[in-house]
């Protein structure tokens, strides 16, 4: 009686672990046949551009954001005055009635980032829709409708001249995609 409980339990912990992968790893979960509900904006197919600044899609580290510490995914260092950088990723594509409708994005600037004030600006299919300005200490969260957009642009620049060492650095610690209900 206890060899086949404990043959029960070895296969049931088998089994909740192959459970919580497939819901863990959404390439996983899409190579086993499995519909996932969300994706990364991370994992699309995004550009970085501009003349000054740096766009770091793998940026893993432990940052403070108003005292508390954060894991981050991403970052992106802001341009200059007059010379943003952006990073256009793709969310939808044209035509597909089975896309994404929200995108959640989570982002700030570190308590130990430098003291400028730090536009971030959103663009969807090229249009502008919403803008905050950020700075040292900031954590923000956007819900962004993505329904009818094909790409997302996230444009950072530094919203004051200054003559010092080192841009501000906007970090991004959660980027989902909802699909369209």
């Amino acid at each position: 009686m206890i060899k086949v409980l404990n043959s029960f339990c070895s296969g049931l912990i088998i089994f909740s672990v192959v459970t919580l992968n497939l819901n863990a790893s959404p390439s996983f979960a899409q190579r086993a046949g499995v519909e996932t509900k969300v994706a990364s904006l991370l994992s699309r197919t995004c550009k970085g551009s501009g003349s000054s600044g740096r766009w770091n899609n793998r940026d893993y580290r432990e940052v403070t954001i108003g005292r508390r510490l954060y894991t981050t995914r991403a970052s992106i260092l802001a341009g200059r005055i007059g010379q943003p950088f952006q990073v256009v990723c793709k969310v939808n594509s044209k035509g597909n009635k089975k896309g994404f409708g929200t995108l959640r994005l989570t982002f700030g600037l570190a308590d130990n980032s430098a003291n400028v004030p730090t536009q971030v600006r959103f663009y969807l299919n090229g249009n502008s829709t919403t803008s905050y300005t950020m700075r040292k200490g900031d954590l923000r969260t956007v819900l962004l409708d993505v329904s009818s957009a094909e790409d997302i642009a996230i444009e950072v620049e530094e919203a004051v001249t200054r003559y010092s060492i080192g841009s501000p650095i906007i970090y991004i610690f959660e980027d989902v995609l909802e699909p369209l209900n």
